[in-house]
Parts: C-alpha cells; sequence; structure tokens
C-alpha cells in the first residue's frame, strides 16, 4: 500500500469544496488555485451526529442543524489544532 505522501488524489476539473476554517463553510477553489487541506474521518459515531458533505450544502456559514451535530464539534476543535 501507498504512503499517503505518495497518494494522488483527482480534482474534478471544476475545482474542489473545502471546508474554510474561519467561517467552517463550504469553499470553492478552482483547480490551480487549491491550498493545502487536511483530510478528516468522515465517520464520529452514530448515523444521525455524523456530518455529511450534504449538510453544508454549499453554504458560508453551516446551518442550525449541523452545528448541533456531534461529528460538527470534532471539526471545531479540529482546526483549533
Amino acid at each position: 500500500m501507498d504512503s499517503d505522501e505518495s497518494r494522488v488524489y483527482r480534482v474534478q476539473p471544476n475545482g474542489m469544496r473545502l471546508i474554510n476554517t474561519e467561517t467552517l463553510g463550504l469553499q470553492r477553489f478552482p483547480e490551480g488555485s487549491i491550498p493545502p487541506y487536511a483530510i478528516l474521518s468522515h465517520v464520529w459515531g452514530d448515523e444521525d451526529d455524523e456530518c455529511r458533505f450534504q449538510d453544508f450544502n454549499d453554504t458560508k456559514e453551516p446551518r442550525e442543524e449541523l452545528k448541533s451535530k456531534k461529528g460538527y464539534a470534532k471539526i471545531v476543535n479540529f482546526r483549533r489544532k
């Protein structure tokens, strides 16, 4: 198996959507302008507490129902590190 450094992640032709570490909303980056980023595990507990891509819904700020999930607290704490 390849090490993390040797893995290649394909970028969609329209760029990439990442969680903004200041607003915790999704932000689009065009191909060629994608900043360094971290990859988090997407499963943190019960299905109802998971944060899914669809929960962010391309918003500048997370929706209130997303903020109540345990997985959201993990994202908040991760960005502090």
